[in-house]
């Protein structure tokens, strides 16, 4: 005689597939995490620089206003691929500096790295009456 008892459902293996696609998917984000860390660390860097260009360029500026820019332009950079602008006036310089992006998956959103700067001199206050 046959024996006619329903099979059962074996369901032993999903946890385990459902557990590699969790890991590879989460292994498939950490390089642009990664990638992403590196822009933010640039962008600062590249502020960083900005920033001192331009107190650079205003501290000649009270001096030598001719000469305000080119002191700020010509301030050590670790960015030798940048792009740099400055206006300087009487007693505002400002400074732009623009970094091509090289981050493969973020250069395509994000085409260049823009930081800029302002600095002046610092005009004494008036006596309270």
């Amino acid at each position: 005689m046959q024996d006619n008892k329903p099979l059962e459902a074996n369901d032993s293996g999903q946890v385990t597939i459902l557990l590699l696609a969790l890991a590879l998917a989460i292994l498939s984000v950490l390089p642009i995490l990664a990638t992403m860390s590196q822009l933010v660390v640039t962008q600062h860097r590249l502020n960083a620089t900005a920033d001192a260009s331009a107190l650079a360029g205003a501290l000649e500026l009270e001096f030598n206003q001719n000469q305000a820019c080119d002191t700020a332009l010509n301030f050590k950079m670790n960015f030798p691929s940048s792009s740099r602008s400055c206006q300087a006036s009487e007693s505002i310089i400002k400074v732009e500096l623009t970094l091509p992006n090289t981050y493969f998956p973020m250069k395509f959103l994000l085409p260049n790295l823009v930081a800029s700067a302002t600095a002046g001199i610092a005009q004494p206050m008036e006596p309270m009456p």
